[in-house]
């Protein structure tokens, strides 16, 4: 019954607090948080049972004045709210809920004798935190990582063909006279690239500016990890690959940031083939166009917001069905802030304004509206945003819901598209418009739920049955509906 993993441990305190209790607040607060429990205790191996504790007010006294002194530990994360006095089978035990730290506070260290030391959570242990997981959580403390000014780089560093065409870019783009009679080292200056070293009046180039326009060797040479890779498989079980965009090539001795963007983004949507669709007017919808602005956008957000100092490549790779974007570093943000939009917290402002000069992103923290409009508009299966503590994997489907499944019978289909369509069914909708026998429908319905496609609501006459959503597409219906409610109100008071 009882089971330890990645975020759940339990500890025995009879009389006092435990003193291993550190390296476990320190490795949930360093990974994705988790749950400690005094009062429960390994009897065999992998056998718990509850025994309980004694006196909770003075050990949890002890917790108190242990966290808060910062002889053992270097910061306290908690407050009255995440520790709780519970009941379990007669006896009493404590609860100590603990929170992913945020970045800015990382790493959450402990001290043995006179050693800091920060953990990290792996399956159900706590490990002392490599020099590698330890760089990134220093380096992640910072806010702008790409506005950090270079030593020993200069323009010489840049790829100029990728500088001309991105200038080309902006003066169509913002119809700016000035930037035509600029040199390119003052418009990279004007543009950020190139940033005033301050208190002398020497520039100095960004890190955001070479790994945006730099040359591949000089971008090593900073970050020895950086890599750029897109593949294309046929399926998600091959380890060939049909075609591939990998920076340091033959075929692509210097590509960058900006040179990775264009090459890509053409590849993946020259493929996209145009659907014929039509909304509620029977007008065509631009299918073609609108499925390349979500590409665009879970691209950009993949280079903008990736940790390039990681020994891990940044990867695009293409499926038939999905796309998957994965880069190194976490979202910062939460998977409902991705999908509501309005918070950004950015790890590579230069990138930012380098890619919104030009059309290319939009202001920050727009994206994952702009997604999921498009994955709602035309019945997509909701992307897939998996994120941990260290990297970002966000899977983008290319295929509507009813197409993704299969497996699925004709009646099957029938009731899922219905459901597509109008948010729900019944059983008499399915009798009077579908035309199901009874038998035929509860068959039907019984499936999609064993399947986790559909899920039941209400009772009797009463019961309808909706999409089981994941957490982000429920997130996104609640927005949906909060802007329909709004739009409205403000109809009502316009009249």
């Amino acid at each position: 019954m009882y089971n330890e993993n990645v975020e759940t441990e339990y500890k025995l305190a009879r009389n006092e607090l435990p003193k291993d209790i550190w390296p476990t607040y320190s490795a949930f607060a360093n990974t994705v948080g988790g749950v400690i429990v005094l009062g429960i205790g390994e009897v065999d191996n992998g056998v718990f049972e509850i025994r309980g504790v004694e006196n909770p007010i003075k050990i949890i006294d002890d917790f108190w004045n242990t966290i808060t002194s910062k002889d053992k530990v270097n910061i306290n994360i908690l407050s009255d709210k995440n520790i709780h006095i519970e009941q379990l089978e007669g006896k009493t035990v404590i609860i100590i809920e603990i929170p992913e730290a945020e970045y800015k506070v990382k790493p959450v260290m402990v001290r043995d004798k006179k050693k800091w030391t920060a953990y990290k959570r792996l399956g159900s242990g706590d490990r002392e935190a490599t020099s590698e997981q330890l760089k990134y959580m220093y380096a992640n403390q910072q806010v702008d990582l790409d506005s950090i000014l270079l030593d020993g780089f200069d323009m010489e560093d840049l790829n100029f063909g990728d500088v001309i065409k991105y200038r080309e870019e902006v003066i169509g783009k913002e119809q700016d006279s000035r930037y035509e009679k600029m040199s390119n080292y003052e418009f990279l200056k004007e543009i950020g690239v190139f940033k005033r070293k301050r208190p002398s009046k020497e520039y100095s180039l960004t890190v955001g500016g070479l790994l945006f326009f730099g040359k591949y060797q000089s971008i090593i040479d900073y970050h020895p990890g950086f890599q750029l890779d897109y593949f294309r498989k046929v399926s998600a079980f091959d380890t060939d690959w049909v075609d591939r965009i990998s920076s340091g090539d033959m075929s692509y001795p210097e590509i960058n940031i900006y040179s990775f963007y264009n090459v890509v983004y053409e590849r993946i949507t020259s493929r996209i083939e145009e659907a014929f669709l039509l909304d509620s007017k029977s007008k065509r919808m631009p299918y073609r166009n609108d499925l390349s602005k979500t590409i665009r956008e879970s691209l950009v957000n993949t280079l903008m917001h990736a940790y390039y100092g990681a020994d891990a490549p940044l990867k695009i790779t293409e499926y038939p069905d999905y796309i998957e974007f994965y880069n190194p570093g976490d979202m910062r943000i939460s998977p409902s802030e991705f999908i509501i939009g309005g918070t950004s917290k950015l790890r590579n402002s230069t990138l930012s304004v380098l890619f919104r000069k030009v059309g290319i992103a939009e202001k920050a923290g727009s994206g994952g509206p702009r997604i999921y409009d498009v994955v709602s508009k035309y019945h997509l299966r909701s992307p897939d945003i998996l994120p941990t503590d260290h990297d970002t994997l966000i899977r983008l489907w290319k295929t509507d819901l009813i197409s993704s499944l299969s497996e699925l019978d004709e009646k099957q289909k029938a009731i899922v598209h219905f459901v597509v369509l109008e948010g729900s069914i019944s059983k008499k909708q399915a009798i009077d418009r579908l035309e199901l026998t009874e038998y035929a429908f509860l068959t039907a319905i019984n499936e999609l739920i064993t399947l986790d496609v559909l899920t039941k609501d209400g009772q009797g006459r009463n019961t309808k049955y909706h999409l089981k959503k994941n957490t982000e597409a429920s997130v996104f219906s609640s927005k949906q509906m909060l802007r329909i409610l709004e739009d409205k109100l403000r109809n009502k008071r316009q009249r």
